[in-house]
């Protein structure tokens, strides 16, 4: 949800915002730059949520196995 929303407001800001001419090259550089660090960070939390539902369905499996 947050990441989404910074993704729209990076590319907002790499065009014209509000009519304001910036330096296009630093712009999109800059841009780039914090569009890739987002795409890391979902990766990561991405992996951290498989491994917590990996991590859970394993002690529930080996809850079951113990109990039966």
């Amino acid at each position: 949800m947050v990441a989404s929303e910074l993704e729209k407001l990076i590319n907002w800001m790499m065009g014209v915002p509000a009519g304001l001419k910036l330096n296009q090259p630093l712009a999109y550089f800059l841009g780039q730059f914090f569009l890739y660090h987002i795409f890391l960070w979902k990766g990561v939390l991405r992996v951290q949520t498989l491994s917590t539902v990996s991590c859970q369905m394993i002690l529930i499996l080996v809850t079951l196995f113990f109990v039966i």
